[in-house]
């Protein structure tokens, strides 16, 4: 969140977890458009994420994921967020 103004609030249980985008971090306001093109940029990199309510991306990796695939994903899912929030402008 500290790197990305654009992440309103991240929240989950476990490896269950929700990254909440806005367009606003002082109005919260949702981003539904930046959260469908971090879904899409994360898709195009071979990650699948799942965006859920108005502006949410859910991760919910399998149990058995390794550190180095935790790694990964986290790498190709903060390079879709900048990709993201760089097309917006």
């Amino acid at each position: 969140m500290a790197k990305h103004p654009s992440i309103g609030d991240v929240r989950g249980i476990g490896m269950m977890i929700g990254v909440d985008f806005v367009k606003d971090p002082d109005t919260r306001q949702p981003d539904a458009k930046l959260r469908d093109a971090v879904v899409d940029y994360a898709f195009e990199r071979g990650l699948l994420t799942l965006g859920c309510g108005k502006s949410v991306i859910r991760i919910s990796p399998p149990l058995c994921t390794t550190k180095a695939e935790m790694d990964e994903g986290l790498a190709i899912f903060e390079e879709a967020i900048r990709l993201a929030e760089e097309q917006r402008g």
